[in-house]
C-alpha cells in the first residue's frame, strides 16, 4: 500500500528505481568522463603563475600654510593625488609594458614560438598573461604573470617591478624639479 502522493511531491522510490534500471548506462558515461578528464588533465601543458605586490605611496609633498594648494597643484607639487585606477592604468600602458613584451617576444622566437608575434602588445596583455589589478580598499596592486614556460616567469616579474620602479622615479624626480622651479619663482 503506497500513500497518496500528490502532484506538488516527488516519489523518491521511482526516482532511485529509475536510477537503479539505469544503472549500466550511468556506469558507462560515469567511466568515459573520468577517463577522458585524465586524458586531457594529462595531455595538457602546465601553466606556471607567478605574482608580487606593489603599494603605492602617496608621493605628495607637504606645502606651507602660505601657498595656494591650486598653484601647487599646477606646479604638481600637491593638491589632488593621482587616483589608483590612474597608477593601474600607467603600469598597464605600453610606455611600461612594451619591453616586458619584447623580452617575452625575443624570448620566446629563440625557443620557436613564433605566435606571440601574431598577436602584439595589446593582445598580449588582453590575453590575461600579465594580470594588474587594485586590491579592494587598499593602494596596493596585485601583479601577476602566467606562461607555459616556467624559466620566464621570475624575469618577466623582475621586469615589470623595475620598469614601475623607474616610471615612478622619473615620476618623483619631475615633481620635485617642478617643485624647484615653482618655489624659485616665487623668491623674486
Amino acid at each position: 500500500n503506497l500513500p497518496n502522493i500528490t502532484d506538488e511531491e516527488i516519489d523518491l522510490r521511482k526516482f532511485f528505481y529509475s536510477l537503479f534500471r539505469n544503472k549500466n548506462l550511468i556506469l558507462k558515461f560515469s567511466i568515459s568522463g573520468f577517463l577522458l578528464g585524465c586524458l586531457i588533465a594529462f595531455s595538457s601543458k602546465k601553466v606556471w603563475e607567478g605574482e608580487f605586490q606593489i603599494v603605492i605611496e602617496s608621493n605628495q609633498i607637504e606645502l606651507p600654510g602660505n601657498i595656494n594648494s591650486d598653484l601647487a597643484e599646477l606646479a604638481g607639487l600637491g593638491g589632488k593625488k593621482d587616483t589608483l585606477k590612474t597608477e593601474v592604468g600607467i603600469l598597464k600602458s605600453p610606455s611600461v609594458l612594451m619591453k616586458v613584451y619584447q623580452f617575452v617576444k625575443n624570448e620566446k622566437i629563440k625557443k620557436g614560438d613564433n605566435s606571440i608575434e601574431k598577436k602584439g602588445f595589446r593582445k598580449w596583455m588582453e590575453s590575461e598573461k600579465v594580470k594588474i589589478n587594485l586590491v579592494k580598499k587598499t593602494s596596493i596592486l596585485d601583479v601577476s604573470y602566467r606562461d607555459k614556460d616556467k624559466e620566464l616567469i621570475l624575469p618577466v616579474l623582475e621586469m615589470i617591478s623595475s620598469r614601475y620602479q623607474e616610471y615612478s622615479g622619473k615620476k618623483r624626480n619631475r615633481n620635485l624639479e617642478l617643485a624647484i622651479n615653482y618655489f624659485e619663482d616665487q623668491i623674486p
